[in-house]
């Protein structure tokens, strides 16, 4: 097709596109948005396993009288009895924690993105940033929703507290006590949610990512509480009317373009699978389970490279799109609905990835943005602890796992009946997604050097580009300082995921790949944080780096690798960065070897960062001293370098890291720094000291 007929095309889209949402707003603020019983009996036709079966319900008792008779589709948490009996035995100290989860939420106590336990008083407020104390206008049509107030307010904090991840603990809570208080809770919310979040109107259906998820959720909450006997026929029909409201939300608001698909659009698919599959007596049911089910074939192939990782460049992200493909993948084996063999292999290799990356603390690096995201939370753990993935692989694909975790259980509780057996992981590259592994016993490094997120748009990925975290012995000893905020505080914003704040190297103060604050976003379907505001730019990035590994070796006694980026040939005077590191499996010994080609004299900066748990000591100009509980190690500049010693300087200097979205907390970091005529090259030793 030409160029022209392209544009016409897209052009015409646009037009078409808009057409329809004013019609639609102007539609729904005249008439609402709620579906009558004649609507809702309209959309819905009975199953032919129904015994009295008709081409229509004759009324909407029929059909409930229907729906609660049903036994199929299969849905996972069906196994009440044996779950409880297999939880109580192996994993008893959990229930506890659990009631007391669930008694935080009876009493309306939340702690959500960095917020701690607040109080959010006898009737939530949907629509608040109750961490910053602003709320957004529920009567606003779902796309005028401003997304950035520029006043410090943070909408996903709304967004997540209305994806509903509290009902979980609810339900377990319900089933491990049988107390109705529960079930009673899980009413008055969804009933508060519904009449207080019409369809179209409000920061909640601003973004279908936060849509599908929140159904999800639902369901999940539904089967927890469905043999209630506080689930009247009153807020069943209610409860569905929503459901199908948020089925035909989602399908009418795909967060998807032609030039680009994300974790958002995924998260759509999800949903779409879910309800396709668990309401077929809606009239559009098949059409969402045809379309969601080839669509999350068509993601997989689109958003997961062929190593198995996720394209977003970010670890976090990885663990939420596994999710996203996870849930709905275990729906259709339920339901024996085929997924391709080509999905079933590469979400194996996703599993395998999270097995590699997992440091010996049982803790995910955060190599690229972390905002806590999640489909389902089945076990609260830390955000960065995604250990439990191991037993969601045995449970799909029977294979070795060396520990077992109660998220699978409610899955299917008899899979704790699988065997497991541990092995040595191993150093290992996954060299499209450019991440590269360095382990040995209890020694692990991950290095980045791939492509930027999103197809080079940049997406969740960090200026990280020949940077790495290590960890010895369980110990984090330099790390990513992590993401802290999105959009709530743009400044903040970038500093975490700008050059300086990752362990690498900064040429002339200038960022490896620069942030395009001012770029418009012209698809159609993007996600609305791209669209909207005049910070779209803090999810995008200039594709400069164009990083790649020139060499990969391991073997028993080392490990090697070089790589380099090109994000500084952009300079008046061009510099490649290239970074050798070596590891002495023997010696526990890590030489990292930086070498600036190019022309005339710049500054150079080196970033080391370390957690707050270490204390990290100067000893001179050269070398650092960093201890942890159990192990120290040294960081030390060897003084042969090709340039005037008297150059350089190094300091200690004060910053931050955020282990968890919404949180960050002071640290420090070690800057080398010189004024160099290149070529340079600089040589650091990482030397473990100390063994207790």
């Amino acid at each position: 097709m030409s160029l022209p007929n392209i544009l016409s095309k897209k052009i015409l889209r646009v037009i078409n596109t808009r057409y329809k949402e004013r019609f639609q707003k102007i539609k729904v603020k005249a008439f609402g948005s709620d579906i009558s019983d004649e609507i809702f009996l309209s959309a819905i036709s009975p199953l032919k396993s129904f015994s009295d079966c008709h081409d229509e319900f004759k009324s909407t008792s029929d059909f409930l009288r229907s729906f609660k008779e049903r036994e199929t589709p299969k849905f996972y948490l069906s196994e009440k009895e044996e779950t409880i009996s297999v939880i109580k035995k192996y994993f008893s100290d959990s229930i506890e924690k659990t009631v007391h989860s669930a008694d935080k939420v009876l009493h309306h106590i939340f702690n959500i993105l960095g917020s701690g336990d607040m109080y959010l008083g006898e009737k939530i407020d949907w629509h608040r940033d109750f961490k910053a104390g602003i709320r957004w206008n529920s009567k606003k049509y779902y796309k005028n929703i401003p997304l950035s107030k520029g006043d410090g307010s943070d909408i996903k904090v709304p967004w997540e507290l209305s994806r509903f991840h509290h009902l979980t603990p609810l339900g377990k809570a319900y089933w491990f006590t049988s107390e109705e208080r529960y079930a009673k809770e899980f009413i008055d919310e969804i009933n508060d949610w519904i009449d207080n979040n019409p369809v179209y109107f409000g920061v909640n259906w601003a973004c279908t990512m936060d849509v599908a998820i929140r159904i999800t959720n639902w369901i999940v909450g539904y089967y927890f509480f469905k043999d209630s006997e506080n689930i009247s026929d009153e807020f069943l029909l209610k409860f569905l009317k929503s459901i199908l409201a948020h089925g035909k939300f989602i399908r009418d608001n795909l967060e998807w373009s032609e030039e680009l698909t994300s974790n958002h659009y995924l998260s759509n698919i999800t949903g779409l699978v879910y309800l396709g599959i668990l309401f077929p007596e809606f009239k559009e049911a098949s059409e969402w389970r045809e379309f969601g089910v080839r669509e999350l074939m068509s993601e997989m192939d689109k958003q997961v490279y062929e190593d198995g990782v996720d394209f977003e460049s970010s670890i976090s992200y990885h663990r939420l799109a596994l999710e996203f493909f996870l849930y709905p993948a275990i729906l259709c084996k339920l339901n024996n609905i085929d997924l391709s063999e080509q999905f079933w292999e590469k979400l194996k290799r996703m599993f395998e990835f999270v097995r590699y990356y997992l440091k010996p603390n049982g803790l995910a690096p955060q190599i690229g943005d972390n905002d806590n995201g999640r489909l389902h939370i089945f076990k609260e753990r830390d955000v960065l602890d995604h250990s439990y993935l191991h037993t969601m692989q045995s449970l799909l694909f029977n294979s070795p796992i060396d520990r077992f975790d109660e998220e699978v259980l409610w899955i299917n509780p008899s899979a704790f009946n699988l065997q497991p057996s541990a092995s040595k992981i191993k150093s290992k590259s996954f060299k499209e997604a450019g991440i590269y592994i360095m382990r040995d016993g209890n020694a692990y490094m991950i290095i980045s050097c791939g492509p930027n997120g999103q197809k080079g748009n940049g997406g969740h990925c960090h200026n990280d580009k020949l940077g790495f975290e290590l960890n010895i012995h369980g110990e984090d000893m330099i790390i990513d300082t992590g993401t802290f905020v999105y959009t709530s505080a743009p400044d903040w914003r970038n500093r975490f995921r700008s050059t300086m704040y990752h362990n690498t190297v900064m040429i002339d103060g200038k960022e490896q790949n620069r942030f395009k604050i001012s770029r418009p976003i012209h698809w159609i379907g993007a996600p609305p944080y791209l669209l909207k505001g005049g910070w779209r730019g803090l999810f995008t990035l200039k594709d400069d780096s164009k990083a790649r590994c020139l060499k990969w070796e391991t073997t028993p006694e080392y490990d090697l690798f070089i790589g380099e980026h090109y994000g500084y040939k952009r300079l008046k005077g061009p510099v490649i960065h290239r970074r050798e590191i070596y590891f002495d499996k023997r010696e526990k010994r890590w030489q990292i070897k930086d070498r600036l080609e190019g022309e005339g004299e710049h500054l150079i900066e080196c970033f080391y960062h370390f957690p707050p748990s270490v204390n990290v000591k100067q000893v001179s100009n050269l070398e650092f001293l960093i201890s942890g509980n159990k192990v120290c190690i040294n960081l030390r500049l060897n003084p042969n370098f090709n340039s005037e010693l008297q150059t350089l300087n190094s300091e200690l200097r004060s910053g931050w890291v955020s282990p968890s979205y919404g949180i960050k907390v002071p640290s420090f970091f070690a800057v080398y720094s010189l004024t160099a005529r290149l070529p340079v090259e600089l040589k650091f030793d990482i030397c473990l000291k100390i063994h207790q």
